[in-house]
């Protein structure tokens, strides 16, 4: 049975006028789930929402497709036999919430789909298209219930599945704590931003605590929550404590066995029938401390982060909880309670035993300021940006977005801007990122381009003085076919853009990405990367010597790319990762050299990116890049180009930064220990350098702390005219790609034609 909440039916019911629809599924009880809720309040202002989940009508201005519970009985045979058969499509489309949604949603339209846990996704995109669906993700699917063999085999690769070929494929995702987003981008290649299970602020006002310390826990009765734990502790406490508990889960045996064991325990247990959503701030501020041993008996409970904790923070509360993650880093980050040792009785019971009623009042005193910090508001907008950017996507002509990171009030901008639209007719839109600045400043700054409406000004702060968080935010924003990286510093050649879509959209051979011809403005362009004679597309990572080019700088398809980010926190290097996940995935490269392309200024003095650092911190992206399975670490012939290139470049250059003056020997140390890593992973690199090139990593290898002897051995390695800088180590290397020969004509070949131009 459908009910149509408020009286209407969605697929009669008029839109707000100029309000882009939005559809919010979940196979659960709408009403009573906070998470869907705060969807539902959030978007209902700014779009036409309509909302298909199990349950009761409630008030609410979005229109309601309510559905009995799916009886599963019918299909549950057929999907278990279809789940050991490994037939996971046909799987999920007998799945018995699954038919029941198609029946109702089939041949309505919508702007955007929020989809919420991982069952819907697959539907959405089949009836919607994955353009138009945000996966919103409550947990760590693969680790649900893994310490069940049986599930392991039957459900762990099915939820694998459709994490890897359904969640991955949508245009955004969120879960619910960044232990999770953490596990999703490095085992199934997804970036997933965070929007905890928090509250609005609440603005309880700590009571004081009394001779009885006073716990509470609510929540649902469930075996796998080892309540009776919490409860056999509280009794057993030499504390003068109680434990009043609010669940639900009314008539299971579990529950009826917990209400068994409270009558056992005696007076200081106290169980209690659920109250409503409403009333549970207000029931849980009248206690002194929060409690949820929550055992790690699967990932998923390790990584849980759940709705309660965020409950007893804007109670007042203070917390006890057990070692899971990302409670106990929130718990001694804001120093609001106690974790326990493990999650057995008897650690329970000694961490209750040493509470104190002064410990417990500083507790619930710093859960008050907690309560601000942790305010839900602040989250939401994770999910506004994201919806709204499905919806500007289903609605915009733009064709390129051009991501602008500024991080100081002195860079011009508003000229990077202004290149944009000069000499090009494609539809582009410029993202500013004001990174860790005040906006208003950066605002200011544009000038007239802060009120052009090709022009969308975004803040970003994060404390991290890395060009990655302001670039992956501003890719999080793209919209368009196609994004391009400016810096705040530079611009483009007039007409660049065009030429790149052109490049870009070629009939016969449509690039993934198109790599910018580079050039600074006294004139000179760079021959980087030095590709083969004649090659312009189809470009080989390590044939091309693609690596060459640190910076990706150019045109990139979203519709290859789109999901690719720069790493995290990382504050050198961070475009090395991000190139060669271009270079080395076999997608169509091509190059624009000779064309309009990106034009460096060096105007502005000391940049984010080039200011010196030690060896290790220099080289901080190094651990990442040369894990054996990143792409270009995989074959021999890839491993051996990129690490060449590694040596060649990033090594050399690094010496050449710092002798003779900054050279000592930490950095001697630093250096000879990271080209002990690089030559474990691929001894053979040292043989397809030039003779003068392997004299100076030789040195550095042997630890050379010598500043004079190094510049000397610099020079021979960086004078092109040398034999010695033109034959390999290894002679029988001298026609390969990798060799001085090859790479040195390669550059000088690109430098004639471009002379000929």
């Amino acid at each position: 049975m459908i009910t149509a909440g408020n009286g209407k039916d969605s697929r009669s019911a008029e839109p707000a006028k100029g309000h882009p629809t939005l559809l919010i599924v979940s196979y659960s009880d709408i009403a009573k789930d906070a998470r869907l809720r705060k969807q539902i309040d959030l978007f209902t202002e700014s779009y036409d929402v309509t909302v298909y989940g199990f349950g009761e009508p409630f008030d609410t201005n979005a229109q309601l497709l309510l559905h009995d519970s799916a009886d599963t009985r019918r299909t549950e045979r057929i999907r278990a036999a279809l789940l050991h058969a490994k037939q996971y499509r046909l799987a999920q489309h007998f799945e018995a919430n699954n038919i029941a949604a198609r029946e109702v949603l089939k041949g309505r339209e919508f702007d955007v789909v929020l989809t919420n846990d991982i069952e819907p996704v697959g539907l959405a995109i089949e009836l919607f298209g994955a353009d138009k669906v945000h996966a919103d993700l409550h947990e760590y699917y693969p680790g649900l219930h893994d310490q069940n063999p049986a599930w392991v085999k039957l459900r762990h690769p099915y939820y694998r599945w459709m994490l890897l070929n359904q969640a991955s494929k949508a245009a955004s995702v969120t879960t619910v704590s960044q232990g999770i987003a953490d596990r999703y981008e490095k085992e199934f290649g997804f970036t997933a931003a965070v929007v905890e299970n928090a509250l609005p602020y609440m603005a309880t006002k700590p009571g004081p605590v009394g001779d009885t310390i006073k716990l509470a826990h609510s929540g649902a009765a469930l075996p796998n929550r080892s309540i009776e734990t919490m409860m056999r502790a509280a009794a057993a406490s030499s504390n003068s404590i109680t434990l009043d508990l609010y669940l639900t889960g009314t008539g299971t045996p579990y529950y009826d066995s917990l209400w068994a064991l409270a009558a056992e325990l005696g007076p200081r247990i106290t169980l209690h029938q659920p109250v409503v959503s409403e009333d549970l701030i207000p029931t849980l501020s009248q206690y002194d401390l929060g409690i949820h041993i929550l055992p790690a008996t699967a990932t998923n409970n390790m990584l849980a982060l759940p709705n309660k904790f965020f409950d007893f923070v804007q109670a007042g509360l203070g917390l006890i909880v057990g070692p899971t993650e990302e409670m106990s880093r929130r718990i001694n980050t804001f120093n609001i309670g106690a974790v326990t040792k493990d999650f057995q009785l008897e650690s329970l019971v000694e961490t209750l035993d040493g509470l104190s009623t002064s410990q417990v009042e500083d507790w619930k005193r710093n859960s008050e300021v907690a309560a601000r910090k942790l305010d839900v508001t602040s989250m939401l907008c994770v999910w506004k940006d994201a919806v709204d950017t499905i919806a500007s996507d289903a609605r915009t002509e733009i064709e390129v977005d051009a991501v602008i990171p500024v991080h100081r009030a002195d860079r011009p901008v508003a000229r990077a801007v202004a290149s944009l639209f000069e000499g090009n007719k494609t539809k582009t839109r410029a993202i500013v990122i004001a990174h860790n600045i005040d906006v208003a400043v950066i605002e200011k700054a544009l000038g007239s381009w802060a009120d052009d409406p090709r022009v969308l000004l975004s803040s970003l702060v994060d404390h991290i003085p890395s060009p990655s968080g302001p670039m992956n935010h501003g890719f999080d924003l793209a919209t368009a076919p196609f994004t391009t990286l400016l810096g705040s510093d530079d611009t483009l050649e007039p007409g660049a853009i065009d030429r790149w879509v052109t490049i870009a959209n070629d009939a016969k051979n449509p690039a993934d990405f198109v790599i910018a011809n580079r050039s600074d403005t006294s004139g000179i362009t760079a021959a980087v990367p030095p590709v083969r004679a004649g090659r312009r597309v189809w470009l080989d990572g390590a044939k091309d010597r693609l690596s060459y080019r640190a910076a990706p700088l150019g045109l990139l398809r979203r519709a290859t790319f789109g999901k690719l980010r720069f790493p995290q926190g990382v504050f050198s290097g961070e475009d090395i990762e991000f190139s060669n996940h271009l270079w080395f995935s076999g997608a169509n490269i091509a190059f624009a050299f000779g064309s309009p392309g990106y034009l460096v200024h060096e105007d502005q003095g000391v940049r984010v990116t080039t200011t010196l650092r030690s060896i290790n911190d220099e080289f901080i992206w190094a651990g990442s890049v040369l894990d054996k399975s990143k792409p270009w670490m995989r074959s021999k012939h890839d491993r051996q180009a990129f690490i060449v290139k590694m040596l060649r470049k990033n090594v050399i250059d690094a010496v050449r930064n710092r002798v003779p003056d900054e050279w000592d020997l930490t950095a001697a140390r630093q250096m000879q220990e990271l080209l002990i890593q690089v030559f474990d992973m691929e001894p053979d690199a040292f043989g397809f350098l030039s003779k003068s090139e392997a004299e100076l990593i030789a040195a550095l290898l042997r630890g050379e702390q010598d500043s004079s002897r190094l510049e000397s051995l610099l020079g021979a390695a960086l004078n092109v005219h040398s034999v010695g800088s033109l034959l390999p180590v290894m002679m029988r290397n001298l026609f390969s790609a990798q060799a001085p020969l090859a790479y040195h004509l390669a550059g000088r070949t690109l430098v004639r034609q471009l002379r000929r131009k």
